[in-house]
């Protein structure tokens, strides 16, 4: 009977610890509800802003200020202990006079010989055919898709157009150098005047125009390469933003050329760089390693551009290199 009691009691005694704790959590749940309603009541939105829409900022640090500007997906520091002023791309003064000064530049690292400095050189072929696999890359994700956005239907109605552009580049890489025909004198002769030591960036914001003199800086990406190519960096990202100006490119590269003439081979090696359909495949692969879930608007307006150029940029093409086979 004592038992019995005892069990009694030891129920009783947890019921009621049981219930002291319900009503306990119960009463945290209600308070805490009650200060989350009241933070959503008072919550207000400081600033909303998209972060693709946002293309430069600065800041002031210790009477110091740091800027950044962003072009294509890639954030710039302006240094602030250059005195200067960058290359103003809608000055044709401007583009001509940094033109002739990598031509300058390319004199004096054509000359450099030094084997290591060849170690990790880049080989545009290989770039090419990368590319060319993240195209097919993203192809193949889009053409999964059940239900495809305004950006991935944009894309899909005009891969075929550009992927033929990008297969006709890495085919017409893929032919023998004529320098190998030549032998191996021949080749290393080639060599000597096609390669180099190239900036690897070079564009306006690594151009500073300071008391009367050009100062190339920011050269990170240096590398061994094909010396045109810092040359076709420069005119694709300049075509791109005056709409293929025929008459500015021949300018550049009339500048280009008055202080370093260019090799038949190295027109090709240009055309080649300026006829792969960067941009798209940039927008492209910007698209596939971004939150594919939400696409912006002006990675939208961004890939529309590209269409809207692809005519004009073929136009361009056909009157620049009539002369390459």
């Amino acid at each position: 009977m004592k038992k019995k009691q005892r069990q009694m009691i030891g129920m009783l005694l947890a019921l009621v610890v049981l219930a002291a704790a319900f009503l306990g959590i119960r009463q945290y749940n209600k308070n805490a509800s009650s200060a989350t309603s009241i933070t959503e009541d008072t919550q207000e939105t400081v600033l909303d802003v998209n972060s693709d829409d946002i293309t430069s900022f600065r800041y002031v640090y210790e009477g110091e200020t740091y800027a950044f500007e962003k072009e294509d997906e890639t954030w710039y520091y302006a240094r602030k202990y250059m005195e200067g002023r960058e290359c103003e791309t809608r000055s044709r003064d401007d583009v001509l006079a940094a033109v002739e000064e990598l031509a300058k530049l390319h004199l004096v690292l054509q000359k450099v010989e030094d084997e290591n400095l060849k170690i990790g050189g880049q080989d545009y072929a290989m770039e090419v055919f990368r590319h060319n696999r993240e195209l097919k890359k993203v192809r193949n994700y889009i053409h999964g898709k059940h239900k495809k956005n305004e950006f991935e239907m944009i894309f899909m109605r005009n891969y075929e157009i550009f992927l033929k552009q990008a297969l006709d580049v890495e085919h017409r890489l893929m032919k023998p150098n004529p320098g190998e025909t030549q032998g191996q004198s021949g080749k290393q002769s080639r060599e000597a005047a096609m390669y180099g030591i190239c900036h690897g960036d070079f564009n306006q914001h690594n151009v500073l125009f300071t008391h009367g003199k050009i100062i190339i800086t920011n050269f990170e990406q240096a590398h061994y390469d094909v010396l045109v190519g810092d040359l076709a960096h420069f005119l694709r990202k300049l075509m791109e933003k005056h709409n293929f100006n025929i008459g500015l490119a021949t300018d550049m590269l009339a500048a280009y050329e008055k202080r370093r003439k260019l090799l038949p081979e190295e027109w090709e090696q240009l055309y080649v760089r300026m006829a792969y359909p960067q941009k798209f495949w940039k927008v492209a692969n910007h698209y596939f390693n971004a939150n594919k879930a939400w696409v912006s608007g002006r990675d939208i307006e961004k890939l529309n551009r590209v269409i809207e150029q692809e005519e004009i940029r073929q136009q361009f093409l056909r009157m620049l290199f009539y002369f390459v086979e």
